[in-house]
């Protein structure tokens, strides 16, 4: 649905204030926040979260938004440090600096972890169980990292903290060692431990002060009980096939619990995605990286309730990223954004009717055929003419067949990929250009609606686009066809490739620490990968793995023509086109 601005009370503080002139700039500019995002190198999630008033933005955010608004950079970088010295003034700390532009980044900026000395005194304790207390509050006040990232922490400030030490200590109310402690506050933000240092001297028994680990009492030995041959003879046997035992299930990382903590993770995935996850070789490969994987799965994971409380979602298409996107940034929440795959959307034809759409079609070709491959270039403009004046699979040389030429799309209310082929459509009929604004995505849908239902909204899968099928041309990802070609090859099928064209970014949003190790893993690890290009997808770091799968079952690689792509129009615009031309409930 459209999303307004919430309103701002320009009494409501500095911060309320300065949000309330970046809106005015913007305003002023005449430009919508994806509009922004095109031209300051920020997502139009962060540049949205910039003048929510919920909190000041930094410097190099301002700065891009103000630019991208052909805004005064000096008078406002006057307006934001004025801002920040009153914010930091009712917060008590020093005065504000501006943020140096080398430092901009196109990722969402990540909240402070460092401490100066600590938010919890540990002067106060009087005792070893409120001293453990003590450590469970500074973790939850400095972000309650997971267990997993206080050791990535403390590991980068020259400190050994393993998760399993961790796991034990913060559930007991014994003191662990100094180094423990010492590695745990800096894991925190804590940059002067010296406070938790004393507090552990002064609680800690002189004996176990004196020593950093446990004693190891070595007792008398009980003679060589062990070496008696009827005991070996016994024992042998048993013990080799235990150490074969061992050996074989580290090598296929099966056993992996007992030497080290699994991190469950948790997400919310589109349709096919879940198939990424589903395969004993990824799951292995996860499981060597400590992590176990279990998904929920939705159409559409923008709408699904207990997204937020996923650890990462995994979604096709712009429209509903960039919307998950703006909620978390708006909301202040973690959000790391990665694109490790893409597909496109395609028309998949029974070879006979793409036939006689490239040859019945008079000077107007919609469709043209590849040179050296099986596969077709659509021209989406001579298309939708086409489409216009309702001609039958007669009309265009196929007298057997006087059924009308129809184009069979998913749902646009139901369906990621209906959306983005409403945006394609609409695209074009407003002459290649983005719809500006709800009165003209009104009026655009009005004209679209009959030929968008007249072709029939329904789900669809390869099997419904065959040559004897009810729908002899129909939308789809170019991810699904080739998945399915590489299971079972079928020649009667062929693809058009629509000019313009419209990709399919997979989006991955870590929506946790443990959410985005993950997701460097999507693009990094070699078992991932090859499953992605398994399922048909194109792999964005390694281009040439589509190619070589494709080649090596035989099929032609098509080609992917120079051109403009299509721009999905402003996600308010969007939803308005969907709902009215679609009657979404």
């Amino acid at each position: 649905m459209p999303r307004r601005e919430n309103p701002i009370d320009p009494d409501a503080g500095p911060v309320a204030r300065f949000a309330l002139g970046l809106r005015e700039l913007r305003e002023q500019a005449g430009h919508s926040y994806r509009d922004l995002a095109g031209i300051a190198n920020y997502t139009h999630g962060v540049l949205a979260a910039a003048a929510s008033g919920r909190k000041l933005p930094t410097w190099p955010v301002t700065r891009a938004f103000v630019l991208a608004c052909a805004g005064d950079e000096e008078a406002w970088q006057r307006r934001w440090s004025a801002a920040k010295a009153e914010v930091d003034r009712a917060a008590d700390l020093p005065p504000p600096v501006a943020e140096p532009p080398e430092e901009e980044t196109d990722d969402p900026p990540e909240p402070s972890r460092e401490v100066v000395g600590s938010v919890i005194d540990p002067r106060q304790v009087a005792t070893p169980a409120e001293f453990m207390a003590a450590l469970r509050e500074l973790r939850v006040v400095t972000g309650n990292p997971s267990l997993r990232e206080l050791s990535v922490r403390a590991g980068e400030a020259g400190h050994t903290l393993p998760v399993s030490t961790l796991h034990d200590v913060l559930k007991r109310d014994r003191l662990p060692n100094r180094d423990v402690v010492t590695a745990f506050v800096v894991a925190c933000g804590v940059v002067e431990p010296k406070a938790w240092d004393a507090a552990w001297e002064r609680l800690c028994d002189p004996v176990e002060r004196d020593r950093e680990e446990p004693y190891l009492t070595v007792l008398p030995g009980a003679g060589r009980w062990f070496l008696r041959p009827r005991l070996l003879r016994k024992l042998l046997p048993l013990s080799l096939m235990a150490v074969i035992g061992v050996v074989l299930l580290l090598v296929s990382a099966t056993v992996v619990l007992p030497f080290s903590s699994v991190v469950s993770i948790t997400g919310v995935v589109g349709g096919q995605l879940a198939a990424l996850f589903d395969d004993d070789a990824v799951r292995t490969a996860l499981m060597r990286h400590n992590l176990r994987v279990s998904v929920t799965v939705s159409d559409r994971p923008d709408t699904v309730a207990n997204r937020d409380a996923a650890d990462f979602v995994l979604v096709t298409g712009e429209a509903q990223a960039n919307a998950i996107s703006a909620d978390r940034t708006a909301a202040g929440r973690y959000l790391y954004a990665t694109q490790p795959l893409t597909t496109q959307l395609v028309l998949v034809a029974g070879r006979s009717y793409a036939v006689a759409l490239a040859d019945g079609t008079g000077e107007r070709k919609v469709i043209t055929r590849q040179r050296g491959n099986p596969y077709y270039d659509l021209d989406m403009a001579n298309l939708l003419d086409l489409l216009d004046r309702a001609p039958t699979w007669a009309d265009l040389g196929m007298a057997d067949d006087r059924s009308p030429v129809v184009v069979s799309s998913p749902d646009a209310c139901q369906s990621a990929l209906g959306e983005a082929y409403l945006g394609l459509v609409a695209f074009v009929q407003a002459q290649f250009q983005p719809v500006a604004d709800v009165r003209a995505a009104d009026e655009l849908a009005s004209r679209m609606r009959p030929l968008v239902l007249s072709q029939g909204l329904q789900p669809v899968t390869t099997g419904a686009a065959s040559a004897s099928g009810r729908a002899p041309v129909s939308v789809l990802a170019e991810n699904l066809f080739f998945a399915e070609q590489f299971q079972h090859r079928d020649d009667d099928l062929v693809l058009l490739y629509p000019r313009p064209a419209m990709p399919l970014p997979v989006s991955f949003l870590a929506q946790s620490p443990v959410g985005r190790q993950l997701g460097e893993l999507v693009a990094s690890e070699p078992a991932v990968r090859d499953r992605a290009v398994r399922l048909g997808y194109r792999v964005v770091s390694d281009p040439a793995a589509f190619t070589d799968a494709i080649t090596r079952r035989g099929l032609s690689v098509p080609t992917l023509r120079a051109g403009i792509s299509a721009v999905l129009p402003t996600l308010p615009n969007l939803d308005r086109l969907v709902t009215r031309v679609g009657d979404c409930g």
